[in-house]
C-alpha cells in the first residue's frame, strides 16, 4: 500500500508553494503582516525533525504534489 511522505526538502524545513521555495529558519513571510519570523524560536524544526525521522525516505516523485511530499511504496519480498 502507497502512502505519502515528506520529501527531503520538505523534511530540511524548506516548504515550496508555486514553485518558490521558503525555509522555515530565516523565512520573514509570516504573521498577520507577512513580516515575522515563521519559527522563530526553532521549535519546528526541533519536532519536525524526530517525527519525519520515524518516516520512511519516499521512492516514488510519481505520487505526491512534487515539491513537498512523494510516494513510498513498501519492496514486498516474497518467501
Amino acid at each position: 500500500m502507497e502512502r505519502t511522505v515528506p520529501t527531503q526538502s520538505l523534511r530540511n524545513g524548506i516548504l515550496t508553494f508555486n514553485g518558490v521555495a521558503y525555509n522555515l529558519a530565516t523565512s520573514m513571510l509570516c504573521g498577520a503582516g507577512g513580516n515575522q519570523p515563521c519559527d522563530p524560536r526553532g521549535m519546528a524544526s526541533v519536532l519536525r525533525q524526530k517525527l519525519w525521522n520515524l518516516m520512511p525516505l519516499g521512492n516514488d516523485p510519481n505520487v505526491g504534489d512534487g515539491s513537498n511530499t512523494e510516494g513510498f511504496a513498501p519492496a514486498f519480498r516474497k518467501h
